[in-house]
């Protein structure tokens, strides 16, 4: 693993943990581009995976099921903190981390990252690199027989358009997706 994709990871969780610091309470039953899930529930599947993450590459035993998970008053601080036990865990090359690429937490935090941005009328601040890791992960681990609802057929949009839209439209989203949508 390069410490180059880590760099890109961490730069996501810190784009994230700013959007969820950014969710206003009236925002909290908004609808979000990833059906599944409306604004609260998308923080807390976010912060609850991202928890199951952190204890799986330190060891922890966890009987929480991360799809459980409801936040407390802080989202944006228990978000960050177990970001951070992730992004050590890459940086140490914890044996746990060797089972799952950086790419993979890149996929599936840019592109909740950018359903949490556009349900709360945010810009997600993602860089390309980024969001090409992240369309790199997905073209090589999500067949379309393994899709779900949570990443329904690829949407068509231009080469040329950007990489963050490429990588949502790729997972299913309408880039162009707003609120009223």
């Amino acid at each position: 693993m390069s410490s180059s994709d880590v760099d890109l990871l961490e730069a996501v969780f810190l784009e994230m943990e700013a959007t969820i610091a950014a969710v206003r309470s009236d925002q909290l039953h908004s609808p979000t581009p990833c059906t599944d899930y409306d604004v609260a529930e998308l923080v807390n599947h976010l912060i609850g995976w991202a928890r199951s993450f952190a204890a799986k590459f330190t060891g922890a035993s966890s009987t929480e099921d991360p799809n459980d998970y409801r936040t407390d008053e802080n989202p944006a601080g228990v978000f960050h903190e177990a970001a951070e036990v992730i992004v050590g865990a890459y940086r140490s090359a914890a044996e746990p981390t060797e089972q799952l690429p950086p790419g993979f937490m890149v996929m599936e935090f840019l592109t909740h990252g950018w359903d949490l941005a556009a349900a709360t009328g945010r810009t997600g601040n993602y860089s390309d690199n980024a969001a090409e890791l992240g369309l790199k992960t997905a073209r090589e681990m999500l067949k379309p027989e393994n899709r779900g609802s949570a990443f329904l057929p690829p949407v068509e949009v231009a080469s040329t358009d950007a990489a963050v839209d490429r990588l949502v439209a790729f997972m299913g989203r309408n880039p162009d997706w707003h609120p009223t949508a």
